[in-house]
């Protein structure tokens, strides 16, 4: 047996259920920023799971080679699903955020030309001098990780950095940007959600 982590990045509430037509074998919600899980025999029958309110389909091949499925919105309002293959490894990294400010820790997926438009997701709000340890993907090249101070457009892309780090600190620079711990040299740039 194998699971699949359902994880809901859509901002509304997901029905997960599985069958053909009027026939339905199971179906469970997903809450905003939660999950379910499928758990499926990978030399079992073939399996059909429908996520609404688009009616995405999830088959249980895609559940076989697939250990987390995100499920987001595009700019368009589009859902698309988002896989993390099983032989991926997620990590999972400490930021300190040493500012006096809340800032906001973003994923922003890539649009795929006939599928879906770019799609950022807030996953955490980190407060004013708190730390946070955190579960990320960023070898997906289609997944980019920013920071950026709340209601303001400019932003620091990190996606590099948690490959690499074990944790590392948010602060501001001499002028008044974002930057990270002396030891991290990064670049800082201009960044506006869904252009970045």
């Amino acid at each position: 047996m194998v699971a699949t982590k359902i994880v809901n990045r859509t901002g509304g509430k997901l029905r997960v259920r599985e069958g053909n037509g009027d026939v339905i074998n199971m179906w469970f919600e997903i809450p905003p920023k939660q999950f379910g899980r499928v758990v499926i025999e990978p030399n079992a029958t073939y399996r059909r799971f429908r996520i609404a309110p688009n009616d995405l389909e999830m088959n249980s091949d895609y559940c076989t080679d697939n250990k987390i499925v995100y499920v987001r919105m595009d700019g368009y309002q589009r859902l698309f699903l988002d896989p993390v293959p099983r032989t991926s490894t997620m990590v999972r990294k400490t930021i300190k955020n040493t500012t006096n400010q809340s800032v906001v820790l973003q994923e922003v997926i890539d649009a795929k030309e006939g599928e879906h438009d770019t799609a950022t997701t807030d996953l955490e709000q980190l407060e004013s001098r708190k730390s946070y340890v955190l579960e990320m993907y960023p070898e997906g090249e289609h997944r980019k990780y920013w920071v950026k101070v709340i209601n303001d457009p400019r932003g620091i892309e990190i996606t590099e950095l948690l490959k690499t780090s074990k944790s590392f600190e948010v602060a501001f620079d001499a002028s008044d940007n974002l930057s990270f711990d002396a030891a991290s040299s990064f670049s800082l740039r201009s960044y506006v959600p869904g252009f970045g």
